[in-house]
């Protein structure tokens, strides 16, 4: 009798700790199967789906998460030799709402709410930032803290729409959280998007693309008559990072203005010889393209190769610039330098660069 009950206890013990163990061994190859993917066989992915015709938009929105994590991640690292600041744009309008944005976060991600808000309605949404206490001052600049005592966002009321910066930075925090970008979205890709103009940093514009059809029915719903704008910024964004991941380092590019803001329509891809008779060619005027690439890096390549190319550049470039206020949807971007020593007239632009 003793016998009898010790083996059914027995079998009982060990049916129990094959499943344990099967569980833990279901686990760790999940674990494998998410640790094995390479940036290589992200890129592999996108290029083979290019190549068939398939929609750059559509290719990344096929992407996993862990996928377009992977991606993201390699254009923050590419773009780590950039020299450029984000306090060079000197806008303070974008500071303060990007500051306050990063108040609301961060108190959520303490009280373990970010990752569910993204899954609330926006009513719900809404009930949740009600009950954030968010310092009254801000820890800004003082070009920044000029608008703390303003009520509603001037760049938003050019577009027709009378949004507060604490609405504003509860958007920025919604759209963060639905792209899993680990923080809120900058504000001036956000006004880039409803601009209809490029997403201006490149790591941010993989995971919003990777979760357009959410990201823009979700911005959708505050900027109602801007829908076509939020559709074309994201199109034309995926297409640029598709390109690139084919090899592709240049673009045309042409100037545009959006309420004084500036801003670039990216164009057609380009060799590299054919970017550099660009700047060669030294055109001057809205009329003329310019040309537009990922990072600095290949802005100065281009700018070297100009200056082996012709006799009458140096080969050298100017610091990164940016024309803040006055045009901050004009992206960084450098000139080649004539012998002369004057700057050339045609403008290599560039993504903004974004650490996450």
């Amino acid at each position: 009798m003793i016998t009898k009950r010790f083996k059914k206890i027995l079998s009982a013990f060990l049916c129990m700790a094959l499943l344990i163990s099967q569980f833990y061994c279901d686990q760790a190859l999940a674990s494998d199967s998410i640790v094995s993917i390479t940036y290589e066989q992200v890129n592999q992915k996108i290029v083979a789906a290019y190549e068939q015709g398939v929609e750059p938009l559509e290719i990344l929105e096929e992407l996993s998460e862990e996928e377009a994590r992977i991606l993201s991640s390699y254009y923050a690292d590419y773009q780590s030799a950039s020299v450029f600041a984000e306090e060079a744009l000197e806008d303070g309008e974008a500071e303060y709402i990007d500051t306050l944005a990063a108040e609301y976060y961060n108190a959520l991600e303490e009280s373990g709410q970010i990752d569910i808000l993204s899954d609330m309605s926006l009513e719900e949404a809404d009930k949740v930032f009600d009950s954030v206490e968010i310092p009254q001052t801000l820890t800004v600049s003082r070009t920044a803290q000029a608008y703390a005592s303003l009520d509603y966002s001037a760049s938003m009321q050019e577009f027709g729409y009378s949004f507060t910066y604490e609405e504003i930075a509860r958007q920025l925090v919604l759209i963060g959280s639905t792209i899993k970008l680990g923080s809120a979205l900058p504000f001036l890709d956000l006004f880039a998007i409803v601009a209809g103009v490029l997403i201006v940093t490149l790591a941010v514009a993989v995971l919003y693309c990777a979760v357009a059809g959410t990201a823009n029915e979700l911005i959708g719903n505050w900027y109602l008559y801007h829908k076509e704008q939020i559709k074309a910024s994201t199109v034309a964004t995926a297409a640029v990072i598709a390109e690139s991941q084919r090899g592709t380092k240049y673009w045309t590019a042409h100037r545009i203005d959006v309420n004084g803001k500036g801003g670039i329509v990216v164009g057609a891809k380009l060799e590299p010889n054919a970017a550099a008779a660009i700047v060669i060619a030294n055109q001057h005027g809205f009329a003329y393209p310019d040309v537009f690439c990922l990072n600095t890096n290949d802005a100065h390549m281009l700018v070297q190769m100009v200056g082996n190319m012709s006799a009458d550049f140096t080969g050298a470039s100017t610091p990164v610039e940016v024309h803040t206020d006055k045009g901050i949807f004009n992206m960084p971007h450098i000139h080649a330098i004539l012998t002369s020593g004057k700057q050339g007239y045609i403008h290599i632009f560039f993504f903004y660069p974004y650490n996450i």
